[in-house]
């Protein structure tokens, strides 16, 4: 009788090797999707960011509006004429004058400041009891 000896299987070898360029190849390929997506992500929080920026800014913007439609209402009206030429153009009406209030000046401030180091000085003295 004729022995038959196993046959090895090459093929088995081939087919493990096969099974980890297919593993590698598909790793590569989620890793490049994931980092796609990764930057898709990030893109679109700051567009999310940015689009909330711009509500602010349209939101500001329409307060300012309606400030300036009020302010252009009031200087339609002859209050609002009077109360510009006076505070832009200090324009006054015949026989108005203008009263400036100052304040009394004390000794203190018209008598002449001591050097620092007269000042340092004298407070030692006064200190000390000198």
């Amino acid at each position: 009788m004729n022995k038959v000896q196993p046959k090895q299987n090459n093929e088995s070898r081939s087919i493990g090797a096969r099974r980890i360029l297919i593993w590698i190849v598909s790793v590569a390929i989620f890793i490049v999707l994931l980092s796609s997506v990764i930057e898709l992500f990030i893109k679109y929080k700051g567009i999310r960011r940015h689009i909330k920026e711009l509500k602010s800014d349209r939101i500001s913007l329409e307060q300012k509006k309606n400030d300036l439609i009020e302010t252009n209402e009031f200087i339609k009206t002859p209050e609002g004429q009077e109360r510009i030429f006076r505070d832009k153009y200090r324009l006054v009406k015949p026989g108005e004058g203008i009263i400036i209030i100052t304040e009394p000046v004390k000794a203190e401030d018209l008598a002449p400041k001591k050097p620092v180091f007269r000042r340092f000085w004298d407070s030692i003295r006064s200190g000390l009891g000198l």
